[in-house]
């Protein structure tokens, strides 16, 4: 069972926060879907699982550094095109 806390609760407001001041996380699913593929197909291609493909997509969490290359790399754009905002 979980209990959930004030400070839980604030905690997860601020990551959702951060993840959406992330100018990638907005794309993601734009590209996934213009591309036509599932969330498996494009977690396979990236290297993550679908539930953390899911949470990008979701602004749960953005991506880390590691991973945006081969976001670009997957969705054949430049990293930089990627990271600019929307």
């Amino acid at each position: 069972m979980t209990i959930i806390t004030k400070k839980s609760v604030r905690g997860r407001k601020q990551q959702i926060a951060d993840a959406t001041a992330h100018p990638c996380v907005n794309l993601i699913r734009r590209l996934r879907e213009e591309m036509g593929v599932s969330q498996d197909v494009a977690a396979a291609g990236i290297g993550v699982s679908r539930q953390m493909y899911s949470r990008y997509e979701s602004v749960v969490k953005a991506p880390k550094v590691s991973v945006l290359g081969r976001i670009a790399k997957f969705y054949n754009i430049p990293i930089e095109q990627l990271c600019q905002p929307v």
